[in-house]
């Protein structure tokens, strides 16, 4: 195994380890420039690359503190998403 699957499987413990202490359909890291979204490691959801607006990170990072939003399908900044709603996910939980 060469570092960067080594590196891969540690990301994907960590990914694998949070959906299952939070009960979760999906979980991922995300890696951000300035334009794009990057998933290296995810569970119950594609790994790749996705433009950095159409995910939920924009909100996140603007935040700068933890994020929780109960009930995304009701909260007004992420109704526009490409992803959602068609989506699996119905709550965020995001940090910078």
């Amino acid at each position: 195994m060469d570092s960067a699957d080594a590196a891969h499987e540690q990301l994907d413990r960590i990914t694998r380890l949070a959906r299952k202490l939070f009960r979760v359909d999906a979980t991922s890291i995300t890696l951000l420039d300035a334009r794009h979204a990057w998933l290296p490691s995810a569970q119950g959801m594609p790994t790749g690359t996705v433009a950095r607006q159409d995910t939920f990170c924009t909100t996140t990072q603007s935040v700068g503190d933890l994020l929780v939003v109960p009930d995304a399908r009701q909260d007004e900044r992420f109704r526009a998403l490409p992803s959602w709603p068609a989506g699996p996910w119905s709550s965020t939980r995001g940090t910078r």
